[in-house]
């Protein structure tokens, strides 16, 4: 057979199988439709979960997107509606055991409702990551930073047309931003109920804030509760910029604070990982805890059950608190609702405090 004929059959009878590399066809969400037997917009509602489908049809459109693999174009749909149905977190350390709890619960709820969640640490480069932010066209996002220049960050935000919660309630400069804070005016009372219960009345707040810092409301749930309470002893060893609350400055703290010599049987921290620096100082120096120092922590991560002793908290809500603050977040991004809400503590109390 010449060549001109073997071409010639060639064109005939078709390529004899396609090749294992080549590209497969789009699947697209008309294809879906037909496998799942119900209408293009039927898909829409069930994938974008903007309106009630039934569960019968759903699961029909589940079953299949999983057998023909569809993975939805998020950029052009994007484009199409002009929402991104992205959210940021910006944390300055996200390696925090309490942020890890909190994100956990944001990422649920955000699920539930069709968001992709982005989380940024923001130490050193918050300001470019803001603006990332801001180019990426992200729909809302959650600040739980401590700078001084975190509302001029909030506005530009704004400004942008992202809806913003900050994680705390006081102090925020602009009408349009969303906050939630844990209640820790009920919350200090709990604990200085609590220690004042144990006979203390020598009490000191190891504070990562100074008085200045009128976004963090510990100092002054702790100063309103020692008043109510009579405790005319308790007072406050303040923190100073840049405002760290780790392990390390928890230590440094209380080593600075003993070398001052004002005498106390009872310690409430900023934080839990303060609350640990404080305990492997005391111990260092010879003191016993809960025997001779009562500590108290805030947040209730999962480590503190088992430090030694296990640690009395006062609970955060966790996955709860972020769930919470998600669904403000999205109340902001669908209607404009604005909303500024503390959220319900509750002490737990374990083995690092004592009767004295």
């Amino acid at each position: 057979m010449s060549a001109n004929e073997q071409n010639r059959h060639q064109e005939q009878i078709g390529p004899s199988a396609v090749p294992a590399d080549a590209p497969r066809r789009k699947v697209t969400r008309v294809d879906v439709a037909r496998r799942a037997g119900v209408s293009e917009a039927t898909v829409s509602y069930v994938l974008s979960k903007k309106r009630h489908v039934s569960a019968e049809l759903t699961e029909r459109v589940n079953q299949a997107v999983r057998e023909l693999d569809y993975i939805p174009d998020m950029i052009a749909s994007s484009m199409v509606v002009k929402k991104s149905r992205t959210i940021g977190i910006l944390t300055e350390d996200i390696a925090n055991p309490l942020y890890i709890t909190v994100f956990k619960g944001i990422q649920r709820a955000a699920d539930r409702r069709g968001y992709f969640v982005n989380i940024c640490n923001g130490t050193g480069n918050s300001g470019h990551i803001m603006k990332d932010f801001i180019r990426r066209k992200m729909d809302g996002v959650f600040i739980v930073m401590v700078t001084d220049t975190i509302n001029s960050y909030l506005k530009r935000l704004c400004d942008r047309g992202i809806s913003v919660v900050y994680n705390m309630v006081p102090g925020l400069c602009d009408d349009r931003i969303c906050g939630i804070d844990l209640d820790m005016k009920d919350g200090m009372r709990q604990i200085m109920t609590y220690l004042a219960g144990l006979g203390h009345k020598k009490i000191v707040y190891l504070s990562a804030f100074d008085r200045a810092y009128v976004q963090d409301e510990r100092l002054q749930g702790f100063w309103e509760a020692a008043g109510e309470l009579g405790l005319d002893e308790a007072w406050v060893d303040e923190g100073k910029p840049p405002y760290p609350s780790t392990v390390e400055s928890g230590a440094a703290q209380t080593e600075a604070l003993l070398k001052r010599g004002r005498p106390f049987t009872a310690m409430v921290c900023t934080n839990d990982l303060m609350a640990y620096g404080a305990m492997q100082t005391l111990r260092k120096r010879g003191l016993r805890v809960p025997e001779e120092v009562s500590v108290v922590g805030i947040d209730n991560i999962f480590y503190s059950p088992l430090t030694t002793p296990p640690l009395t908290t006062l609970d955060h809500g966790g996955e709860g608190y972020g769930e919470r603050l998600f669904e403000i977040l999205y109340e902001n991004m669908t209607s404009g609702a604005v909303r500024r809400e503390y959220y319900p503590t509750r002490l737990i109390i374990r083995e690092s405090c004592a009767k004295i």
